[in-house]
């Protein structure tokens, strides 16, 4: 289990210190030793070096090579960290990781597109993003302005303003540095869409620098998801999304970014349904969303973040209790329950309001869904934990020892 928020270590930048997750330190270790071709290269030719490269360190016993195979694994499968290099690696497992590591389906999506040349300018104009590096920036910009509006030879197809979401990129490059509001302002100035798509995490309205920020865990842990929030919306980007359905809202709300939502929302982005409503905690809108005889007054759409649309009136209050108790409102959890929340309703994989109300630390929404008879004994389908053993993994120690006396 891990949060959406968890601060990393630092690592010391051109312009300071900044949280860098411990995963993108230890990926950086392996894939900071290739050095950027000074002509456009192909990206067959570019990648298969580090597919060999992954092999020989592999080979050797290199730990940086062992953790970037370590991180291809779900959460849930991965194997202890010394099993990694005494186990053999295949070119085809190689070849796979390094398609994933550039967003990649496959290393035959890789070899469909093998020609396609990697920009040299290109890539270092990313690297002076996230390493906070404006005049390097500017340099490069100036030199060739169409940069602002190049895509990344990779699998994600992104701009260089989505990196400074540090989302949906290679892991790598994850890294939010701590001027990245300044380096956005820098890139829309220059003439960057602020609206622009690109294919992180399939694509769609959801893969705008908008709705990547505010579902990213580096600005956040740096510090300045906000400060890139204000800096994308006053250069344009659309508060409500492309379709006019509040995802930028849903998704802050979703990755459990509450101050961000907040901001959103002072910006106009409309909490017009159940779910946004109880995310934010507004019982005051979430009472004039039901008629007198306790029912929903009207037809609402609920768009999520990943991709589900949902009108069903008992669907959309149990989906709004979820969010209610996962971000600490107790108060709306209480009201979506006395009008027909299911206590233990989860959303997927088995993973209840109470699992995410303890592993978060909410000890008011806990005691609340207690109360109102939660199974303290379900277990998640990923990592058949009972929320007790949620609230262990948060650091809530209380609020397991208060599930395990209530279990009995």
């Amino acid at each position: 289990m891990m949060a959406e928020s968890d601060a990393g270590q630092t690592e010391e930048t051109p312009e300071g210190d900044w949280p860098v997750h411990d995963h993108v330190q230890g990926v950086r270790r392996f894939f900071d030793r290739f050095n950027f071709p000074e002509a456009p290269l192909p990206l067959r030719d570019w990648l298969t070096t580090q597919v060999d490269t992954l092999l020989e360190s592999h080979e050797q016993g290199d730990s940086a090579a062992a953790f970037v195979i370590w991180l291809s694994y779900m959460p849930a499968q991965r194997p202890a960290p010394d099993k990694i290099l005494s186990t053999e690696l295949r070119r085809e497992e190689a070849e796979r990781i390094v398609a994933d590591t550039y967003r990649f389906d496959s290393w035959d999506a890789v070899a469909a597109v093998g020609d396609r040349p990697l920009d040299p300018r290109f890539e270092q104009a990313v690297e002076a993003i996230i390493h906070g590096c404006g005049e390097e920036l500017q340099r490069l910009l100036e030199a060739q302005p169409s940069l602002v509006q190049a895509r990344s030879a990779y699998g994600h197809g992104a701009a260089l303003l989505h990196y400074v979401s540090a989302n949906g990129v290679e892991n790598h490059r994850q890294i939010t540095p701590g001027n990245a509001a300044q380096i956005a302002r820098q890139l829309l100035s220059a003439g960057a869409d602020p609206d622009g798509l690109c294919g992180s995490y399939g694509g769609g309205p959801n893969s705008t620098p908008l709705c990547l920020t505010v579902s990213s865990c580096h600005p956040f842990a740096a510090g300045v998801q906000g400060d890139i929030v204000e800096a994308l919306l006053a250069g344009g980007a659309r508060v409500n999304g492309l379709n006019d359905d509040s995802m930028p809202l849903a998704t802050a709300l979703a990755f459990g970014y509450l101050q961000t939502a907040e901001l959103l929302a002072q910006h106009g982005a409309h909490a017009d349904n159940v779910v946004l409503a109880a995310g934010l905690g507004r019982v005051d809108r979430l009472r004039s969303t039901f008629n007198e005889a306790g029912h929903l007054a009207t037809s609402q759409t609920y768009v999520d973040p990943f991709g589900d649309s949902v009108t069903d009136p008992e669907e959309l209050i149990n989906r709004a209790y979820f969010l209610a108790c996962k971000l600490g409102h107790a108060d709306a959890a209480r009201f979506l329950l006395e009008h027909g929340a299911h206590v233990d309703f989860a959303p997927q994989r088995e993973e209840t309001a109470l699992h995410w109300a303890a592993y978060h630390g909410h000890l008011n929404v806990v005691r609340l869904l207690v109360e109102h008879g939660a199974d303290l004994s379900l277990t998640d389908e990923q990592w058949h934990a009972r929320p007790a053993d949620w609230a262990t993994e948060g650091r809530h120690a209380a609020i397991a020892e208060f599930l395990t006396r209530k279990a009995g």
